[in-house]
């Protein structure tokens, strides 16, 4: 792993989950050296995950480190950049972010959110709950249409919440790419209650005035008062990575940014109230796309925000290693570690798996935009010990403390490592109301996972079939490029066979030339759609069982009506009519004399994997049409518009709550548990006792024939039978 830019992550209990961004690989060639960079590949395949039970030093290959789930379909779970990755000790939700500018697979809907659910947590027990995403709508007033946001999750809270960000001019669609998507500020403030299962009540609510709106801010939970405060702290005005701000933006943003990391912004949960207070100290200057981590003094006297990298969003940026610790209550900045340029890093994510240890995954440098092969210094997984601010090389689940203040925090607000801090106000507050809320102690409970037991070093998986070879070797590219050049000459040989064949001859009969009759046969195969496809398991490179279309059933003379007619030149016999069209069938739909019953709905069991080496081989799975069941219409409009039916004739399933959509894809156990069987997606099959009514939006079904007509005639392939 090179570089990964504008992940998103989260962490249940003893896991770190990333998922999307921009993820490349380092090719590793067979002499030991390195070749091309592999952009983006594996990150729209998987969500990953880091498991805190695992040991490893910085040095080795992330891909030995970080494993990952196999996720749905590309149209149920597509890759998104940035956004936001919500989570409590039972499940995790992805919102927001951007799609990229592609048309291979087909957008989410404006108000739908995935889902992974990794331990149940209803108010009753469900026997057949199983681990595994799941997808469900927002409420009618939001969208998902929206990115750069700061988020932060509360799991001592179940409560989750996303701030300000970038939107669309009219809160529509926003992708990847597009300078003119998402050049808004947003004013809002979502939240997530996550306390029930698939009972998750939103809420969207709009900054006060006071409350400037940016992009790409960090925002973080103190542990205070009766549900805790958040701090917004750092973002800019004016974004430049997704679209370009013109000359007089960029200054605007020069003067403006640096105030977000002098006037905190702080927000009461509880009573839904903001604030800001005027921070001191080695204040950093204009500051975004950087990370950050709480920790709290034993005694709960003090807490320090750990805030690592980023930048200052300038036309010429300057990249930050540097490390800052803001102290709260106090509000005083501390500059903890200086670094240098070739280590500094933007876009990534942190996590604090132990009270002393902070992890910086993910990222991209200077370094890496000049040249993709400059991967970034020191790793794709950094370990910086909060303790005595030196970054570490080696991770062990088994060696760990609790967390001490730094001596040079120590200098700015008094007490010792454990606490006890003599310096716990600024030297004014900027409201009346702020000194109670940060003495008062947190009423909820915090619990702790920490710490892990060793999980066991397993062998790395074989590598797949390799798809890079020693620089000596034949490029990649041949194979398929001599596949696709013999492929069009044995076509072009065949169509040239064919049209010498067809030369005009008077003697040519109606229907008793065999080669016309030949002919006729290859033109109804044309012609003819009632071919059917017959579902055939498949596995991937990762052992993952897929249900896939096969080739179409070969249709006989007697099956196509076509076949019944006989084709004629000009100045031969005339040219008939088509047979009128049989009952249309619709996509998914069978002889309405079949059983009605509805197919089993099966749960996939988990699977789980490493990350292959730098090079990792995914098997191509043929897309069809694929039918969709009755159970599942309720989100048929997440797979491709034109497999999918909207017959409103269709019962939902009664067994599911309102806005309720399961995805029976692959589910993944404990990253420490033994991986147990994967079936195929219950998605794919024929639904049954649908009714042959086109719908809205079709021609009606014909019961005679026209008579034959000029105009009936335009085309013989055509889709019009009028």
């Amino acid at each position: 792993m090179c570089t990964w830019k504008e992940p998103r992550s989260a962490v249940i209990r003893d896991t770190m989950y990333l998922d999307g961004g921009l993820l490349s690989f380092l090719r590793g060639m067979e002499d030991g050296t390195y070749d091309e960079v592999d952009v983006d590949q594996g990150s729209r395949q998987y969500l990953y995950y880091i498991n805190f039970s695992q040991p490893f030093n910085t040095s080795q290959n992330a891909s030995e480190v970080i494993r990952y789930i196999v996720k749905p379909p590309n149209n149920l779970a597509p890759t998104f950049y940035d956004g936001a990755m919500f989570a409590n000790d039972y499940e995790l939700m992805l919102y927001g972010g951007l799609l990229p500018l592609t048309d291979s697979a087909s957008a989410l809907d404006a108000r739908r959110v995935i889902s992974y659910e990794k331990y149940q947590h209803f108010s009753a027990h469900r026997p057949n709950w199983a681990e595994g995403p799941y997808n469900f709508d927002l409420p009618p007033n939001m969208t998902r249409y929206i990115t750069q946001g700061a988020s932060v999750s509360v799991p001592s809270e179940n409560l989750a919440f996303y701030f300000s960000g970038m939107r669309g001019s009219d809160w529509g669609e926003i992708k990847k790419s597009v300078l003119t998507s998402g050049n808004f500020s947003a004013d809002t403030l979502i939240s997530v209650d996550m306390a029930m299962m698939r009972s998750e009540k939103w809420d969207n609510k709009t900054l006060p005035s006071q409350i400037p709106g940016r992009a790409n801010a960090e925002l973080v939970w103190i542990p205070v008062t009766t549900q805790g405060v958040l701090l917004a702290i750092g973002g800019v005005l004016n974004p430049d990575d997704e679209h370009l701000p013109t000359d007089q933006q960029y200054v605007q943003s020069g003067i403006v940014s640096p105030t977000y990391m002098q006037d905190i912004a702080i927000y009461d949960i509880y009573n839904q109230k903001w604030y800001t207070q005027k921070a001191s100290g080695d204040t950093p200057g204009a500051l975004t796309q950087f990370c950050s981590v709480v920790a709290s003094a034993k005694d709960g006297s003090s807490h320090s925000v750990y805030i690592y990298g980023g930048y200052d969003a300038q036309k010429d940026p300057t990249y930050s290693d540097d490390v800052y610790v803001l102290s709260v209550p106090s509000f005083i900045w501390t500059k903890v570690y200086s670094g240098k340029q070739e280590h500094a890093r933007v876009r990534h994510k942190c996590s604090r798996p132990y009270p002393d240890q902070m992890f910086v995954v993910g990222g991209n440098n200077l370094a890496a935009m000049d040249k993709p092969t400059n991967c970034l210094d020191g790793g794709m997984i950094e370990i910086f010990n909060l303790n005595n601010l030196t970054w570490q090389t080696q991770y062990d689940p088994d060696i760990w403390s609790e967390y001490e203040i730094p001596s040079a925090v120590l200098k700015n607000i008094g007490g010792n490592a454990d606490g006890g801090a003599t310096t716990v106000s600024p030297s004014n507050w900027d409201d009346s109301a702020l000194p109670s809320l940060f003495s008062a102690k947190y009423s909820g409970s915090i619990t702790t996972h920490y710490p892990y037991p060793t999980a066991p070093t397993s062998p790395h998986p074989e590598k797949p079939a390799p798809t890079s070879h020693s620089k000596g070797s034949i490029p990649r590219w041949v194979a398929p490029f001599l596949g696709v050049v013999l492929g069009l000459v044995a076509i072009s040989a065949i169509v040239t066979c064919f049209l010498l064949r067809r030369h005009p001859r008077s003697e040519r009969g109606t229907s008793g030339s065999q080669s016309g009759f030949q002919r006729n046969r290859l033109l109804s195969w044309l012609a003819s759609t009632t071919g059917t496809t017959k579902p055939s398991a498949d596995v991937t490179s990762d052992g993952l069982s897929v249900s896939a279309s096969g080739p179409f059933t070969p249709i006989t003379e007697e099956e196509n009506p076509v076949n019944r007619m006989v084709m004629n030149e000009v100045l031969s016999n005339p040219i008939y009519e088509l047979d009128a069209p049989r009952d249309p069938i619709e996509i998914g739909a069978t002889d309405t004399t079949q059983s009605t019953q509805r197919p089993a709905m099966t749960q996939i069991t988990p699977s789980h994997h490493r990350v292959s080496s730098p090079t990792i081989s995914r098997r191509a799975i043929p897309s069809t049409y694929s039918a969709v069941s009755a159970t599942y219409t309720g989100h048929a409009h997440t797979i491709s518009d034109v497999s999918a039916s909207t017959d409103p004739n269709i019962p939902s399933s009664p067994a599911s709550p309102e806005n309720e959509h399961s995805i029976n894809t692959i589910a993944v156990g404990s990253p420490v548990s033994p991986p147990v069987g994967v079936i195929e997606d219950p998605i794919a099959g024929a639904a049954q006792g649908r009714s042959t009514d086109r719908g809205p939006g079709f021609p009606a079904q014909r019961n005679q024939r026209d008579s034959p007509t000029r105009k009936n005639r335009e085309s013989m392939f055509g889709e019009r039978f009028d």
